[in-house]
C-alpha cells in the first residue's frame, strides 16, 4: 500500500468515525427532544383488574410552568395546554419536570398520576 492509499483509507476511517458519531448524538438529541423516556411497570391496583391486583402503568415525563395557586391547589401547566395540581411548595413562572404515570388507562388522562415534581 502506497503513502497515499494510506492517508485515504485513513481520512474516509475518520470520516466513517465522524458520520458514527454525528448519528448517535442525532439520535440521543431526537430522543430528549421527543421526550421518549416513558417506562412502563406494574403497580398495586386499587381494585382487582381481569383477575390480577396489579395494573401496567407508563411513566413520562412532562416539561410545565409553575402558575402559582388557583382556588388554592398548586397548578402546573404543560406545554400541550393540561393543568396539573400537585402539593408543596414551588416558585411562580418557573418551570419543572413533572414525572407522571398514566395510572394503567393509555387513552384516558384525567386519572394520570403526579409522582413527582422537580425544579428544571
Amino acid at each position: 500500500m502506497t503513502v497515499r492509499e494510506r492517508k485515504h483509507q485513513l481520512v474516509n476511517r475518520a470520516a466513517t468515525a465522524g458520520m458514527i458519531a454525528a448519528t448517535a448524538l442525532l439520535i440521543l438529541c431526537i430522543g430528549k427532544f421527543l421526550n421518549i423516556q416513558n417506562t412502563t411497570y406494574a403497580i398495586q391496583s386499587d381494585i382487582k383488574t381481569e383477575g390480577n391486583y396489579y395494573k401496567y402503568v407508563t411513566e413520562r415525563t412532562e416539561k410545565a410552568i409553575y402558575a402559582g395557586k388557583i382556588k388554592g391547589i398548586n397548578t402546573f401547566y404543560t406545554e400541550d395546554g393540561n393543568a396539573w395540581g400537585y402539593s408543596g411548595k414551588f416558585k411562580k413562572g418557573k418551570t419543572y419536570i413533572l414525572k407522571i404515570h398514566d395510572n394503567g388507562t393509555k387513552n384516558n388522562i384525567t386519572d394520570d398520576v403526579i409522582i413527582s415534581v422537580k425544579e428544571k
